[in-house]
């Protein structure tokens, strides 16, 4: 699921907006925030003062479908505080939520991954009407096409097929072959069936 820039807030590098925390910014987060593993949430702890009733409560708010934590008036995504007190480090690179539930934030389920590889694993658009991901529908001859964006950004033919499945097959056979681990099927396969059950409004 892609990492979005919310204001600034959400991006992963320099040229992209993201500036790196400084290290009053670190030291607050290690004293502060729990991490819990099993539900990937993360829990204040040791405030004091007036701060105290915060302790053991989640950390964060959810903002444009993430959760994001305010420290020292700046804003965080949950995903990347989390991703800093497991790995010691804050991301290189944009942070994929492998199932695409951008509240799931446990640590098995975000991996790091470049533009391209964040799109790759992007549900399928709204407006693709055949059902299947990759998979377009040629009104003039009735035919469905199979394309996939290649490494480089250009887009390429896989074919003009009778059967949409027959297309999809086409394009996913090329996606595994491109897309590796950030390869999408999960969507694109649900959609289908909910069409063939006769469900409306997919």
């Amino acid at each position: 699921m892609r990492d979005v820039q919310h204001h600034g807030l959400l991006a992963s590098r320099k040229g992209d907006g993201w500036t790196p925390p400084s290290r009053l910014h670190e030291e607050f987060i290690r004293k502060h925030m729990r991490y819990d593993e099993s539900i990937g949430d993360l829990f204040w702890m040791d405030r004091t003062g007036s701060d105290a009733q915060f302790n053991g409560k989640k950390v964060g708010r959810k903002t444009s479908g993430y959760q994001v934590a305010t420290v020292y008036g700046r804003a965080f995504p949950c995903h990347r505080i989390i991703w800093f007190l497991h790995h010691g480090r804050w991301p290189t690179a944009l942070l994929d939520h492998i199932n695409h539930d951008t509240l799931d934030n446990r640590i098995a389920n975000l991996r790091e991954a470049t533009r391209r590889q964040n799109a790759w694993n992007l549900q399928m658009k709204p407006s693709n009407r055949s059902g299947y991901k990759g998979v377009s529908l040629h009104k003039q001859s009735g035919k469905y096409v199979a394309a996939i964006r290649m490494p480089e950004g250009k887009t390429k033919h896989l074919g003009t097929f009778k059967d949409p499945q027959e297309a999809h097959h086409a394009y996913l056979c090329a996606a595994k072959e491109l897309h590796g681990e950030f390869v999408n099927t999960e969507f694109s396969v649900q959609r289908a069936v909910l069409k063939q059950l006769g469900a409306k409004n997919v």
